[in-house]
Order: C-alpha cells, then structure tokens, then sequence
C-alpha cells in the first residue's frame, strides 16, 4: 500500500509546475483554513480535498513564500504545531535557503519532502535539519541541488523510518562536516558503494552511530581521504560485519576513538595498519567488539599513536596480540587497552617497544585467560601509573623476581587485586623506590605464597614514603609472614 501511495504522489507532484511557494503538507481536524504561527511569522493553513498521504491524510497546505530562511531555527519550538506537518511538497522559487539548521527539528509527523532538492542552491547549513523526524521514510535519490553545503552535523540525526540514502554521494562536493548526519537511523540497511564525492569532507564523527541495521560499508576508504576525525563513525553499528581490507585512503586520520565501538558482529579487521600513519587517538576504537577474533600480527604503521586508552576492551573473543610491541613507539596512554579480553591468553614475552608509556592502568584487567606475563619489566621506565593493571587475571601465576624497571612508577594500587593464581610478590623490591601508593596491591590473591613480610619492610621503611598502603595484603593469608604485617596493611 506504501509503495502505491508513493507512487500517487509521485504522479501528482510531476503534473504541477515548480511552485514559487515552499508548501508544506498538513493533517489536522480542522475543517476550514485557520492561522500556523511559525517562528518565520503566521501563514494561513488552506483546507482542500482531503488525500492520502503515505499511511497518514493530507488536509491542508501552507505555503510561505519571500522567507529567506538564514537564522538556523526552526518552524516552531512547539510540538503541537510541529506536529501539524506531515510533509514538503515543495521548496518553492521565491525563497532564499541560506542556513536551514533546525528548520524541521523534531517535527515527529513528518513523512516526505520533495523528490529533489532544487530550489536549495544558496544552502550552505543543512545541520539538524531533519532531526527527530522520526517518520521520515525517504529523502530524494541524489544530493544534487546541495552543491554549496558544508555542514550538514545531525541533518538526518534519529531518522528511526528512513530506510535508504542516495546510492552516490556525489552533490555534496564542498561538505566538510558530517558528524552524527546519520545518527540513530535504525532502519537504515545499506549506503552508497563508495565514497567517492566527499571530497572535502573532513569531520565524520559519529556519522552513522547506531545505526543498528546496517550490515556493510564500502569496500575501500578511497574518497575520504581528508577526513580527519571519524571518532564513533561506526559506534553501535551492531549488524555490520565487515570493513575494508586496508586502511589505505585514510591517510590524513587522526582520531578514530570509538570508531567501531561495540560492532559486535564485526569479526574481522585489515591485517596490517598500514594507511594510519597520522593516527593519534584510538580510544575505545574497537571496544566491545565481541565477535573480533584477531588483530594485525603487527603494530607497525601506528608510529604517531599516543593514546590506545580501551582500544580493545571487551573483545572477548580476542585471543592473541602481536608478539611484539615494536611500532608503539610513541604510545603514552595504554590504560584498560585489553580490559575484559577473557579469551587472551598470552602477551609478548618482553615490554620493549612501549619506551614512552607512562599509563598502564587496567590494561590487562579481567583478562581471565591470561597465565603469564614477562619475565623483567624493563621496557616500562618511563610508566608512573599502573592502577590496577592486571586487575583479576585470576589464570596469572606469577610476576617477575625483580621489580627493576619500574623506576617511575608512583601509583600501584589495585596492581594484582584479585589475582587469585598468583604465587610470588618478587623479592629484589628496589624497582618500587618511587612508589606511594600501594594500595590493595596483592589484595585478595588467596594463593600468595611469597615473602610479603619481607616487600612490607622495604616499602615501609624506604626513604620515598608510601602514603596509600591499606588493605596491600588483604586476604593473602598463606603468604610468608602475614601474620607479622600490621592490621593496616593487610
């Protein structure tokens, strides 16, 4: 029945000449014509014959005409007029669009709008345009007509009935920001094969967040090749399957934080890193990515990452990591970067190649799977916080003898909390010079066995006072000298 009502309209619209008027389409109980005070002044609502329109009924048409719409408002910020308009007949002649921001924002009613957008020459701002038009079904099948647009944030954002965009971007040549135009379309199924028409495009942040329905994206990143930031661009997406096979075309990158945030249907991504050369920022870029079994063998090509804060976290399918850390070179931030990975169960045999690391807070937390950890920690000199780093490995059987190489660490509180395995606490301490906070360090690991009378001694009585020491020892009560450890400590 949709499908015969979108073609009646569509027979109606191409016998009328292009109107002068924006005319928008309206339902009401109304029986004759009565005022719509809008926000661009008061128009009169013209009753005619009453006609079927997508699953609602045509009853009035308003038209405006002579408006130069350039103040990114919208019609109305009052729902019971918003709700008036059930669809655009027409963007008229005599009207000058300049910045339409917001001119249908949360108008929920909305079904449709002209099948092209002529009439729109001079726009330059489209953002948040449609936003909350929650039954919008369909726009038109190509973007020419928006030639001058250059924003375009939110335009479609919360669209939840719209089902499918242009097969092609090209029209939107001068478009720079992009970020949330997709937001929240739940029914959106596919998108163009290529990117090829976004040129310009530089900000795509959180383009197509959650939209749940959509199962795969083009097959190469050509086209978006000065795109900069696509933090989110891809978060929630929990359908899609898969993604390019490089990363070539994403040259000029520099932040993907949550890019593939909890994708969980994701099972895969390129073999290698190579195409990411500007990346800084990766945060959470592929947390919770349930289904993602493995990562490049490599870090290589990730030579200006500084922040891998969550990069993996929750991937509890992953079971392995490249064997090296070699290509991290300039990695600063690696905190809960393998948080919850349950499936991982092992790491490399050596910290070289993280010289610049100075957070590994929860790193490897919950990382129940993983038995072992290397054997010295030189490689982590410059690291002042490790909070909880290997929080809950309860499969973790043992740290290394010595603590040397932790020289600048500061804070270890929570450090092996609830690692249940672990048998030894090191006994050359020195490493831990700097160290002041301590606290619940070895907490409930109920299988120590080492001396921690002797590791209480040297963190007590060193010349860099430990000021946060409760509960280091909580519950390690088959460990050596535990019972000689002051209450405070244990």
């Amino acid at each position: 029945m949709i499908n015969v009502l979108l073609a009646r309209r569509r027979i109606m619209m191409a016998k009328k000449k292009p109107s002068t008027d924006m005319v928008l389409l309206i339902s009401s109980s109304n029986t004759g014509d009565f005022s719509v005070t809008t926000r661009y002044g008061t128009f009169t609502a013209a009753k005619v014959s009453d006609y079927p329109y997508f699953d609602t009924t045509v009853t009035h048409k308003l038209s405006m005409s002579n408006v130069t719409f350039s103040a990114g408002i919208s019609l109305s910020n009052i729902s019971a007029v918003r709700g008036l308009f059930v669809g655009v007949e027409s963007w008229g002649t005599s009207n000058t669009y300049i910045n339409t921001s917001n001119l249908f924002n949360q108008c929920s009613n909305l079904r449709g709008i002209p099948s092209s957008w002529i009439g729109l020459v001079n726009l330059t701002d489209a953002g948040n345009m449609f936003w909350g038009c929650t039954s919008l079904e369909s726009i038109p099948t190509s973007w020419a007509g928006l030639g001058g647009v250059t924003y375009a944030s939110n335009m479609f954002r919360d669209c939840t009935s719209l089902t499918s965009i242009p097969a092609s971007w090209e029209g939107l040549e001068r478009l720079s920001s992009a970020g949330n135009m997709f937001w929240g379309c739940t029914s959106l199924e596919s998108i163009p094969a290529s990117w090829e028409g976004l040129g310009a495009l530089t900000y795509a942040t959180n383009m197509f967040w959650g939209c749940t329905s959509l199962t795969s994206i083009p097959a190469s990143w050509t086209g978006l090749g000065e795109v900069t930031n696509a933090d989110g661009m891809f978060q929630n997406c929990t359908s899609l399957e898969s993604i390019p096979t490089s990363w070539a075309g994403l040259g000029r990158l520099s932040s993907a934080g949550y890019m593939f945030q909890n994708c969980t249907s994701l099972t895969s991504i390129p073999a290698w890193w190579a195409g990411l050369g500007a990346l800084t920022y990766a945060t959470a870029m592929f947390q919770d990515c349930s289904s993602l079994t493995s990562i490049p063998a490599s870090w290589e090509g990730l030579a200006s990452l500084t922040n891998s804060t969550r990069m993996f976290t929750g991937c509890t399918s992953l079971e392995s990591i490249p064997s090296s850390w070699a290509g991290l070179v300039n990695l600063t931030d690696a905190s809960n970067m393998f948080q919850n990975c349950t499936s991982l169960e092992s790491i490399p045999a050596s910290w070289t190649g993280l010289v610049n690391v100075t957070t590994t807070g929860y790193m490897f937390q919950n990382c129940t799977s993983l038995t072992s950890i290397p054997a010295s920690w030189t490689g982590l000199g410059e690291v002042t916080n490790a909070d909880g780093m290997f929080w809950g490995c309860t499969s973790l059987e043992s740290i290394p003898a010595s603590w040397t190489g932790l020289e600048s660490l500061t804070a270890a509180p929570q450090m092996f909390f609830n690692c249940t395995s672990l048998t030894n606490c090191g006994t050359i301490f020195t490493g831990l010079a700097k160290a002041t906070n301590v606290r619940l360090l070895f907490a409930d690991c109920t299988g120590m066995q080492g001396d921690i009378h002797a590791l209480y001694v040297y963190l007590s009585t060193k010349p860099i006072a430990v000021i946060s020491f409760d509960r280091c020892f909580r519950g390690c009560t088959q460990a050596v000298g535990y019972s000689s450890i002051p209450d405070s400590w244990r």
